[in-house]
């Protein structure tokens, strides 16, 4: 699946005439007058690494500022790339691994990021690689931002007893009332009571009648469910800009309070 060599690690190869997916569609809200500025971001790589036949899509929720989302953004995609030239032979039986491995290396980077002290930023990394008609998709998240998959809320009875092995404590739902996300980057106040980067992976692969990959920060789930994003998916899913588009505006309908930032990747 990967036969492309790559001479310099440290600069992403995307080839913009290359296409891994039919198209995907992008739409982000700052939903002012709730929100005063935007601290998501996200970072799409369409023909990542130079490869026809793999995609590359990242959304970041930034807190306490945008400092540490705005970073990250452009440092996962290349820790990423540089991981998977580490297992350049190997690269799918390790992904769980290389995904680890790039969130945690990202992570360790803001150590010397003074900003990084009091500000954190969740993240969403999907990555697809194309066999034939259908895709296997590695997905990777700590924090809410998301796709279908798991969120670390410090509100999860789960990582409530891990914050509170490390000393911590979780009241109205946030790390000593201050932190809704129990894993994230940044937050370097927090990280000795367990606030980690460690993200949970999973594998899916698609089958016949698979359309879209649907990525969204909390903006968006604080307000819509799973199955929400499915019944609006059958109704308005003619093309990844019209159920991008829909999903937004259901979300501010809704009275989502948040920044809100959607990716619609159409297979």
């Amino acid at each position: 699946l990967y036969s492309n060599k790559v001479e310099n690690s440290s600069k992403i190869l995307n080839n913009s005439l290359m296409k891994s997916c039919v198209s995907y569609y992008v739409k982000e809200e700052a939903n002012y007058p709730y929100r005063d500025y935007m601290e998501d971001c996200n970072k799409i790589f369409d023909g990542f690494m130079n490869n026809p036949n793999f995609g590359l899509f990242t959304l970041y929720d930034g807190h306490g500022g945008k400092d540490t989302s705005n970073h990250i953004k452009d440092r996962i995609p290349e820790i990423f790339q540089q991981t998977i030239l580490k297992y350049q032979n190997n690269i799918e039986p390790n992904m769980e691994k290389i995904l680890t491995e790039t969130f945690e290396s990202c992570d360790d980077e803001l150590k010397t990021k003074p900003w990084a002290y009091y500000t954190g930023s969740t993240a969403c990394l999907i990555f697809t690689i194309k066999n034939g008609e259908n895709y296997t998709i590695y997905s990777a998240n700590a924090g809410d931002s998301r796709r279908l998959s798991y969120d670390h809320k410090a509100s999860d009875l789960s990582e409530i007893n891990r914050i509170k092995k490390y000393g911590g404590t979780v009241f109205n739902g946030r790390i000593f009332g201050s932190l809704a996300v129990s894993r994230a980057f940044g937050d370097y106040e927090l990280k000795q009571f367990g606030v980690l980067a460690t993200p949970y992976y999973s594998k899916t692969n698609t089958i016949k009648g698979d359309k879209y990959i649907i990525i969204a920060s909390d903006g968006v789930w604080d307000v819509l469910n799973d199955e929400d994003i499915l019944s609006l998916a059958k109704v308005y899913g003619k093309t990844s800009k019209e159920l991008c588009e829909m999903i937004v505006k259901v979300s501010l309908e809704k009275k989502s309070f948040d920044n809100i930032s959607v990716i619609v990747v159409e297979l």
